[in-house]
């Protein structure tokens, strides 16, 4: 007997609390050890994502799953497959800054299906089904709706965002080191938008999906609409792409320019 999403949804979200919170137990007090392209990975990663993938293979059989750290099926446009960073902003994770979560998204025929975002230090746990809406511990979210930027509104980014761009957002500037977080954030209306770069799938496997059922709109720097993973590299990374309240993203791609090299 198939499960419904809302079965699965019910499934995945104790699945992500108890991955985080055994995660939890070694937060900012644990060896770290580099991977092949120099970011950092922990034992609690590699612990999250392969309890993660055995809670998949015990309730979803004919599920795939392609992990940050465990890697597995790169066709992610085709049926099924669920996205997992255990630890996204595993550096926060390290250093002892909150910042962290777990992030797992079902993508199904390359579109998001279901998200969820687990952040333990702060016990909040963001969600969202394709068509159903999006949720922070369950209330509903809705994306900012304001017609313009003020001074002392918020912009939220990834970290090497800001070694590439010059941002011109006239709002207050947060890097927070966790591309799931600046989805949320986007997605509660606490950031007027986002801009993600340096990224992969799995980042965003959860997060876009929640930000565009809180409506978000997601663009790329020409100004082109993002509502899938179609086009989308796997394991190298995403075009930058900007996240923003539904009366705002067409002005966004107007506030980057990349930083030119100095000889």
């Amino acid at each position: 007997m198939s499960l419904t999403d809302d079965q699965i949804l019910h499934i995945i979200i104790n699945a992500t609390h108890a991955a985080g919170d055994r995660a939890l137990e070694s937060y900012g007090a644990i060896t770290t050890s580099l991977k092949h392209d120099g970011s950092t990975v922990t034992e609690a990663d590699q612990a999250a994502e392969e309890y993660l993938r055995g809670v998949i293979a015990e309730h979803l059989p004919g599920h795939r799953v392609l992990g940050e750290e465990g890697g597995g099926d790169e066709d992610i446009c085709e049926g099924p497959v669920w996205l997992i960073d255990p630890i996204d902003g595993t550096n926060n994770f390290v250093h002892g800054i909150p910042l962290w979560g777990v992030s797992i998204g079902l993508i199904r025929d390359g579109r998001p299906a279901l998200g969820v975002i687990y952040f333990p230090v702060l016990d909040e746990t963001y969600w969202a089904s394709a068509g159903g809406g999006a949720f922070r511990d369950g209330v509903p979210l809705r994306a900012e709706g304001k017609p313009g930027i003020e001074a002392n509104d918020l912009f939220g980014f990834t970290t090497n965002a800001w070694d590439e761009f010059d941002i011109r957002v006239p709002a207050k500037a947060r890097a927070l080191g966790s591309a799931a977080a600046c989805c949320a954030y986007a997605a509660s209306g606490a950031f007027v938008g986002t801009l993600l770069h340096d990224v992969k799938v799995w980042d965003i496997g959860a997060g876009l999906g929640i930000a565009l059922e809180a409506g978000c709109v997601a663009v790329d720097l020409l100004g082109e609409p993002v509502t899938s993973f179609h086009g989308m590299p796997v394991g190298t990374k995403v075009q930058p792409l900007v996240i923003a309240g539904p009366r705002l993203w067409a002005s966004m791609p107007g506030y980057f320019a990349r930083r030119q090299c100095q000889p």
